[in-house]
């Protein structure tokens, strides 16, 4: 009997544990964070443009327009989504809003699902459903709930939250805490500078030329190990040479994933990017050691910049992941359709799970052992 007793509350333990595991929101890797997100800041933001795609804010977030498309990845996470507070003007067209801190300054949130702020918004106008947890200065359109009405223009109109933006709320909620995006970006961006070249880059007074020579479908260019010849006594590295190039081009040769590694820690260009739009999805710049990156012309492909500020003065065909990112122009929502040529390793919950699972093992085994001694 006791044997019996113990293997129900066996099981019973193990069913608990694994519906706690499941009902916890799991960190993302490194490549569903380029799947998902069109824009990563690991600290503040400014923006004078657009984002189309999801955005994820580590800091402040001063102006900009997030969420633009109507037709964003599949995610849990919101539109937007700030761990910090807003300034100025804000606007998200999609997806949601979800902000841990307060919503300052006049704008507007639409589109599908329901947005949630932490502390006051101000300014703001919702025509999605809303949770403001402090005071509200503005108008929830399609109802909602608010702490407390900051003046007699505030409202809340159209009931209360349903059901669905609820459940909508608490599952952005739960995402937004779930990730720590430096560790998994740096550690994407640590693995891929790893990888060995395989493919060539021809440098000519006009341009510089990428060409692909793919493993299963895999080019890497190493920018750090490729020789530049130079004239006698010149010190311009390879890197160099490139970003400051008179524009770029690549011959792909059947590539579906393009990884470029470089160390520079200040990349600036200007270069004129050949198919940047057709072949964007396809290119990772992994740019490790970057602490400035500046783009003055449009640009091909997602930028891995961990450690770096990121500027850009014309159009992103991809996406951007930085430490923090001054927007001059659109990044339009190209998402990364490659597969990083990294091994693949057990998240921590995975980790728990097994180690979990072996200690419950070894506790039947020894409560059998005890019991057949008797």
């Amino acid at each position: 009997m006791m044997t019996r007793r113990f293997s129900l509350t066996a099981i019973a333990a193990a069913a608990m544990f694994s519906g706690a595991a499941h009902a916890a929101t799991a960190p993302l890797t490194g490549q569903q964070i380029l799947q998902q997100f069109n824009q990563v800041s690991l600290g503040d933001a400014k923006s004078s443009s657009e984002t189309i795609g999801r955005a994820w804010i580590g800091g402040n977030v001063n102006k900009g327009q997030y969420a633009m498309s109507t037709a964003l990845p599949e995610s849990n996470y919101a539109g937007l989504t700030v761990i910090g507070s807003t300034q100025s003007t804000i606007h998200v067209k999609n997806g949601g809003l979800f902000v841990k801190g307060s919503f300052n300054g006049d704008g507007s949130v639409s589109g599908a699902g329901a947005s949630y702020v932490g502390g006051n918004s101000i300014g703001v106008n919702y025509d999605n459903q809303a949770q403001i947890v402090g005071s509200l200065a503005g108008n929830l359109n399609k109802g909602g709930q608010a702490g407390s009405l900051a003046d007699s223009g505030s409202h809340v109109n159209g009931g209360g939250l349903t059901q669905a933006s609820i459940d909508y709320i608490a599952k952005t909620k739960a995402a937004s805490e779930s990730t720590v995006f430096k560790t998994v970006l740096d550690n994407t961006s640590a693995s891929l500078s790893k990888l060995t070249g395989n493919s060539i880059v021809t440098i000519g007074e006009q341009g510089v030329t990428f060409n692909a020579q793919p493993t299963n479908g895999v080019a890497v260019f190493d920018l750090t190990q490729l020789v530049y010849p130079t004239i006698a006594g010149s010190s311009l590295q390879f890197d160099d040479a490139v970003f400051g190039a008179r524009s770029i081009k690549f011959n792909l040769n059947g590539a579906t994933t393009v990884i470029i590694n470089s160390d520079n820690a200040t990349i600036n260009s200007s270069a004129n990017f050949f198919d940047a739009t057709t072949i964007g999805a396809k290119l990772l710049w992994n740019l490790y050691d970057a602490d400035n990156v500046t783009f003055g012309t449009q640009w091909g492909g997602s930028v891995l910049a961990s450690g770096a500020t990121f500027t850009n003065y014309n159009t992103i065909e991809g996406s951007v992941y930085a430490a923090s990112f001054d927007q001059h122009s659109e990044i339009h929502q190209v998402m990364f359709t490659g597969t990083l040529p990294v091994a693949a390793v057990p998240e921590p919950e995975t980790y728990a799970m097994l180690l979990g699972g072996l200690g419950l093992m070894g506790f039947i085994a020894r409560r059998r052992k005890q019991a057949a001694a008797r």
